[in-house]
């Protein structure tokens, strides 16, 4: 195993809002990671085809057009499940309660749920964990 990949994971966020992304990836990028992005669902599932054997986890937003956060996880799931694609967490981002988004949260197999805006402190807890 390569020390760099441990020391330096790669997450991918999914976020229509470029604020959001830039913010996040600042987050990020101050601790050592490598971010892939994407700006809704379907583009999250392209980027996750051809990175997935280097993605450490996802943070993926819930509300977003073309399609939204739930839909682009559960298919993910689905492509893990069938050994499409290499496993890997899911997180939500939401700036909802997580009671209003429960339901579709599990539909879609999501590992974590956090809350918008991100924070250091959450990005910490993130990479500490993966």
């Amino acid at each position: 195993v390569d020390l760099r990949e441990i020391s330096c994971p790669t997450v991918l966020i999914v976020d229509d809002n470029p604020f959001n992304f830039i913010f996040a990836k600042a987050l990020l990028e101050k601790k050592c990671c490598r971010v892939l992005t994407a700006y809704n669902g379907k583009e999250a599932i392209e980027v996750v085809k051809e990175h997935h054997e280097e993605i450490s986890f996802v943070l993926m937003d819930c509300q977003m057009p073309i399609m939204d956060g739930f839909e682009a996880a559960e298919i993910l799931k689905n492509m893990m499940a069938q050994g499409e694609i290499r496993r890997f967490p899911i997180y939500a981002l939401s700036a909802n309660e997580i009671e209003q988004e429960k339901e579709r949260f599990n539909q879609a197999k999501m590992d974590g749920f956090i809350r918008k805006p991100l924070t250091e402190h959450e990005i910490s807890k993130l990479l500490r964990k993966h």
